[in-house]
């Protein structure tokens, strides 16, 4: 399928459907709506890129039903928004990795929101947030030898405050960023 036909056949239904479900009267609908984005995040491959080019999206979606009086729904909400996280975090380095003259120019944001990932309550959460900080410092370290990116300090100095926490999610993303810092940054 080619990626005009894929993306009209997005919009033109899975994306219609997916909103059609969480905006819903009916629970029983919404909880499908979110069952639905649940197992197209476990999807793998080709076919999926059109449901993560609109993650943004259905973060959007399903965040309309936080809060909500339905106590299993907004349950079921919040671990789909934890997921939506995760994918995030993978999409970011993915693209960091393949595109990084395109990336290089939102590093800044990922730097900016680096920290709520890495010190996330799921250690796959923090360990792929991990990768992505490694993507963009092998971005900022190859493309500014001469300049000392002034995100390095900023990353450095959230890593030291971390390590004086008590959180244990909080100290081990603070080692990871070392972690990263020593492997990627030459720090």
């Amino acid at each position: 399928m080619s990626s005009d036909t894929a993306e009209k056949f997005w919009d033109d239904n899975i994306n219609r459907r997916i909103f059609d479900l969480l905006h819903s009267q009916d629970i029983q609908a919404k909880f499908g709506g979110l069952i639905a984005i649940d197992h197209l995040l476990d999807v793998d491959g080709e076919e999926i890129i059109e449901f993560k080019r609109n993650l943004f999206r259905i973060y959007n979606y399903v965040k309309h039903l936080l809060p909500n009086p339905e106590l299993n729904l907004m349950l079921a909400a919040s671990k789909t928004l934890e997921l939506t996280r995760y994918a995030g975090v993978l999409i970011l380095k993915e693209l960091a990795r393949n595109s990084p003259t395109y990336f290089q120019a939102h590093i800044g944001i990922v730097f900016d929101n680096i920290l709520a990932p890495i010190r996330d309550p799921k250690v796959h959460v923090r360990e792929g947030a991990a990768e992505l900080l490694a993507a963009c410092l092998e971005i900022v370290t190859q493309r500014e030898r001469q300049v000392r990116s002034p995100y390095l300090n900023k990353i450095l100095s959230d890593a030291q405050a971390g390590l004086k926490l008590t959180p244990s999610e909080v100290i081990h993303g603070s080692l990871l960023t070392y972690r990263e810092l020593l492997l990627h940054a030459g720090m």
